[in-house]
């Protein structure tokens, strides 16, 4: 299990990191091979949208890929020392607790929960970490899930087999799940008056009310298209449901929790309408199995290909699809997902090159938004000298 990492210890990391080694490994069910040590003593911290992240974008259906390896992701001096940093910083920033992991092709390299609380180390690493908005980028995930079992073909119109999604004059043409997931399936900008805390029934009854424009040219808030989403996936695995938010979470935990043998999932947010698009919270190993199952060759559901593939936006005009946003530099392929507020924050980044897939993910507990954001930016440029340093 990941352990969690008083301050006081990584004072001293860089002198101390082969006894960290042999005190605390990544993730249990995870082992490195022998060639490559565990790196266990890492954190950063990351950006949001803005700032700039390490990413090659791709054009015409073709990659041009710059960097071959993360083996730096595995070394346990680097991670080590952007770990003793984010640490002294995430304190001085007042957080309560932060966590980072660095997964490579589906195995956690490195990983680390800070307790700066009065919590014990072993209640602080049960706690759960609240997603938000990145909540999305699991939905989507829970669809192909779906999409595996044969209860939803992603895309197919939801309105076909969604009968609540409709306009005044009908089912809604060319809105699929995955135009939903992506934000772009017409919803007009009146959706965001809607009040967060209606009943699924009447968000429904008062979305029919509202023109939709054609799909892919009008953006609402990409949470609540997402969760008409989360209410289509609910309706297909139970269409006799009489509430939907409840089959939500059953459906959730069969295509995408029991396959990926998560265990620690809560749910948040059950009273907003947004409900599907901002309310998981996984405590740090689940979040581990999710990031190994973004990374690896072989995933537990659906397959590589697919799982990237879902990340990447088809239309020039948007960087966002299905819960990620793709962020743009000389480096390599990147796409992030990222959630600000003041109990939890969050920055994850899933990077690929020709044959690897690696991910880094980044969390703060009990620090205001722009706290947490600074401290994201910070940890992102010492993860793009990493990746720089890997091709020197």
């Amino acid at each position: 299990k990941l352990l969690p990492a008083k301050l006081s210890e990584h004072k001293q990391v860089a002198q101390s990191i082969p006894d960290a080694a042999t005190t605390a490994s990544a993730v249990a069910h995870t082992t490195p091979p022998a060639a490559t040590p565990p790196a266990v003593l890492a954190s950063a911290s990351t950006c949001a949208a803005g700032v700039k992240a390490s990413e090659m974008a791709a054009k015409s259906g073709e990659m041009q890929y710059l960097t071959k390896s993360f083996s730096q992701f595995c070394n346990v001096n680097k991670t080590a020392a952007v770990s003793a940093e984010f640490a002294a910083a995430a304190k001085a920033a007042g957080a309560e607790r932060a966590a980072v992991l660095f997964v490579v092709d589906g195995k956690c390299r490195a990983g680390r929960v800070f307790n700066f609380s009065q919590l014990s180390d072993e209640e602080l690493v049960k706690k759960s970490f609240s997603l938000g908005r990145s909540s999305v980028a699991l939905l989507s995930l829970a669809v192909l899930g779906a999409r595996d079992d044969a209860t939803v073909n992603p895309d197919t119109d939801v309105s076909r087999y969604f009968s609540q999604f409709r306009t005044s004059s009908g089912g809604i043409k060319g809105v699929n799940l995955h135009t939903l997931l992506s934000g772009r399936a017409g919803l007009g900008y009146l959706v965001e008056k809607i009040p967060q805390h209606a009943g699924v029934e009447e968000f429904f009854d008062t979305l029919a009310q509202i023109p939709f424009s054609a799909p892919d040219t009008v953006f609402a808030q990409p949470e609540l298209s997402a969760s008409i989403a989360g209410y289509a996936l609910a309706y297909a695995f139970e269409p006799k449901s009489k509430n939907l938010k409840k089959s939500f979470v059953r459906a959730c935990s069969n295509f995408l929790f029991k396959p990926l043998k998560i265990t620690g999932v809560k749910y948040r947010n059950f009273d907003r309408i947004s409900f599907p698009a901002q309310c998981f919270a996984l405590d740090i190993e689940s979040i581990t199995k999710w990031l190994e199952c973004e990374t690896s060759p072989h995933p537990p559901l659906a397959d590589s290909a697919e799982i990237a593939q879902r990340r990447r936006c088809k239309f020039d005009f948007s960087k966002y699809s299905e819960g990620w946003t793709r962020s743009e530099s000389q480096k390599v392929e990147t796409h992030f997902t990222q959630s600000l507020s003041a109990a939890d924050s969050n920055f994850i980044a899933v990077f690929n090159s020709e044959n690897e897939s690696a991910a880094v993910a980044f969390f703060i507990g009990g620090v205001e938004p722009k706290k947490a954001f600074s401290l994201f930016s910070n940890g992102l440029l010492q993860v793009d000298n990493i990746l720089l340093e890997n091709e020197k």
